[in-house]
C-alpha cells in the first residue's frame, strides 16, 4: 500500500493576509497543496462549500490524508503543525513553556490582530455611509491597530533580551515559529491601511527587525507582498 503524502486543498481569495500566512507555513513545512481556490460570494453561500466551513469564512483545507476538512485559520495552522511538523521546525515541544506561549500568541492573532487590521481596513476604506452610521469607528480601530502594533513591539523587545544572539527576536521562544507567520501577513498591510501621520516605523524598532527578517524568506516574498 502507498504512503505517498497527497497534496492538501485550500481555499481561499488570493488578497487575504490569512491565505498568504496559510500558504507560507505549507511552504516552509515542504507540504504539497492545490489551489487557493477562491469561492465566489454566491458559492460561498452553496450548501456544497458550506461542508467546508460551516461559517463560510476562508481560508480554509481539505486534508485528503486524514479525511479532514477543516475553516478558521488558527485550528487550520493548530491542525498543520501538529500533523506535519514532527521535526518541530516551526513548532515547540508539548509540555514546555515555549508551546503554550505559542497556543497564547496565535490566539492573539485570531481574536485581537485579525479582527482589528480587518476592520480598520473597511471603515477606511469604505464609503462615508458606514462612517455615519457607526461615527468614529474609523478612529477607534486607528487607535487599536497602533495599539496591537506597541504590543507586539513590546513582546519583541523582551524577547531580545531574554534570548540574545538567536537570530531574533521572534514572539515565541529562540527560533522562527508558527506564530510569527500568522502574525506576519496583516502586520505588514499596515501600510495599506493606516496614512503616514498614523503610523510611524521608527517608533516600533523592535517590530521593524523582525519585519525585515521575515520579509527576506522565500516563502514570503512568494506569498505576501510587504505593504500590498
Amino acid at each position: 500500500m502507498s504512503t505517498e503524502r497527497k497534496p492538501i486543498t485550500i481555499y481561499g481569495q488570493t488578497s487575504s493576509p490569512d491565505l498568504s500566512s496559510l500558504q507560507i507555513l505549507l511552504k516552509e513545512l515542504g507540504i504539497a497543496y492545490n489551489g487557493p481556490k477562491a469561492p465566489s460570494a454566491d458559492e460561498k453561500e452553496h450548501l456544497d462549500y458550506l461542508v467546508v466551513n460551516a461559517e463560510g469564512g476562508e481560508p480554509c483545507i481539505q486534508d485528503p490524508n486524514t479525511q479532514t476538512v477543516l475553516g478558521e485559520i488558527g485550528a487550520v495552522f493548530e491542525y498543520l503543525v501538529s500533523n506535519y511538523d514532527k521535526d518541530h521546525r516551526v513548532i515547540f515541544r508539548r509540555g514546555t513553556p515555549e508551546f503554550w506561549l505559542a497556543k497564547q500568541w496565535l490566539c492573539f492573532h485570531v481574536a485581537v490582530q485579525a479582527p482589528v487590521f480587518r476592520q480598520a481596513q473597511w471603515f477606511k476604506t469604505s464609503q462615508s455611509r458606514e462612517e455615519k452610521l457607526f461615527g468614529g469607528a474609523t478612529g477607534r480601530f486607528i487607535q487599536e491597530v497602533q495599539r496591537v502594533t506597541a504590543v507586539l513591539e513590546s513582546q519583541l523587545a523582551k524577547q531580545e533580551q531574554k534570548y540574545p544572539g538567536s537570530g531574533g527576536p521572534w514572539v515565541v521562544g529562540d527560533k522562527l515559529s508558527f506564530v510569527d507567520l500568522a502574525l506576519i501577513s496583516w502586520q505588514t498591510k499596515i501600510g495599506t491601511i493606516l496614512e503616514k501621520d498614523e503610523y510611524d516605523g521608527t517608533k516600533y524598532p523592535h517590530l521593524q527587525s523582525w519585519i525585515d527578517r521575515l520579509t527576506s524568506l522565500p516563502s514570503m516574498q512568494q506569498f505576501c507582498r510587504y505593504g500590498s
